[in-house]
């Protein structure tokens, strides 16, 4: 019997699913795992595109790690996983998928998949699920033409989350789009070809502090400051605002006077990083390309013990465990929206909390 999903809303057009089969496995230590599985069964796609094949290319900060989901224990999150990793998995399920509707003399195309995000929240009241899929569609031959883009944000209530069936449908829309587009022969409004390597997004292991082992103390004032690894205060005190329950940063002006700092992107001390966030530090570490909040990451690899702020701040909170679901920071699921979801890790081109 075919799976359906229940209670959605797409924020795109979507054509057909696929039935899925999540495994779930549990940790002994460390967080959970729920890998994400896929069964598949070839396409009954009635439409004819003209494709001979379609290579995924994965310029995720995290090769494995795609989300998470609420565990049995309280403060835990269930870490949503490829255990094959992304590019391999997706594309096995692409071949399978789709390989009865290419055709020899078509094009092939390469999809740069820049974000893959599944996951479930129910630290609020209700249960919000979310898949969001984000690709640059490449028409590949000597050089590589970028021909589309595709988005779609799937969002559901259903306590049951099937992410597989949620990632195939999304898929599937990436799928149409890329034929249409083939089909109505726009190929060649979008920009001009790059070197296949260039698809492959290279900028974020430019950052200074991805490749830095250790990080210089300081205020970073900005995300720039932050990915040189270049504070630009190098001398600071945190203290506690009591009416607002705000952290703040200060630093000693020239006459020795506690100045507060107005501009603070983040700090680090004694190698410890945190992003600073209406008004509250979050430890963060580096994870694969990006950075990610270390209360995801499974605490048997956390390598951010938030020392400096048991020490510092959780003591004027009465609260020294800063990765208790106390801490939980939310961002909108799409622009503005009043539907937010967990935040997970910094966008690397924006310097922003995101999913």
């Amino acid at each position: 019997m075919r799976k359906v999903l229940k209670n959605v809303i797409v924020l795109n057009t979507i054509i057909q699913s696929i039935v899925i089969i999540p495994i779930f496995s549990a940790a002994q230590n460390g967080n959970n795992k729920k890998n994400i599985h896929f069964q598949t069964n070839q396409s009954s796609s009635a439409n004819s595109y003209n494709i001979s094949g379609i290579n995924i290319i994965s310029n995720l900060p995290d090769s494995e790690f795609v989300g998470t989901a609420p565990s049995q224990y309280s403060d835990v999150r269930t870490n949503l996983v490829f255990e094959s990793g992304v590019r391999t998995t997706l594309q096995s399920l692409i071949n399978e998928k789709y390989s009865n509707t290419f055709k020899q003399n078509g094009s092939l195309l390469q999809w740069a998949i820049n974000d893959l995000s599944v996951g479930s929240d129910s630290t609020t009241d209700g249960i919000i699920n979310h898949t969001k899929l984000s690709i640059d569609i490449y028409k590949s031959d000597s050089n590589s033409l970028l021909i589309g883009k595709y988005d779609t944000l799937i969002i559901s209530t259903d306590s049951n989350a099937d992410f597989g069936l949620s990632i195939a449908v999304a898929l599937n829309g990436a799928y149409e789009k890329s034929g249409t587009i083939l089909n109505t022969s726009v190929t060649n409004t979008i920009s001009s070809s790059v070197q296949k390597k260039e698809v492959v997004k290279l900028q974020n292991m430019a950052a200074k502090i991805l490749t830095d082992t250790s990080y210089k103390t300081g205020v970073f004032v900005s995300f720039n400051e932050f990915k040189n690894d270049a504070p630009s205060i190098t001398q600071f005190f945190t203290s506690f605002d009591t009416a607002s329950h705000n952290i703040l940063i200060n630093q000693l002006d020239k006459d020795d006077e506690m100045q507060l700092v107005q501009n603070v992107w983040g700090i680090a001390s004694n190698n410890e990083l945190y992003v600073y966030v209406d008004g509250q530090l979050y430890p963060i570490e580096k994870n694969g390309t990006g950075f990610y909040l270390s209360k995801y990451i499974d605490f048997t690899k956390r390598t951010n013990q938030a020392v400096y702020w048991r020490n510092k701040i959780g003591n004027f909170q009465g609260d020294t465990n800063p990765f208790n679901d106390n801490h939980v920071y939310r961002v909108p699921l799409s622009g503005s929206s009043s539907i937010k979801t967990e935040a997970l890790r910094i966008d690397m081109q924006t310097g922003k909390l995101t999913y």
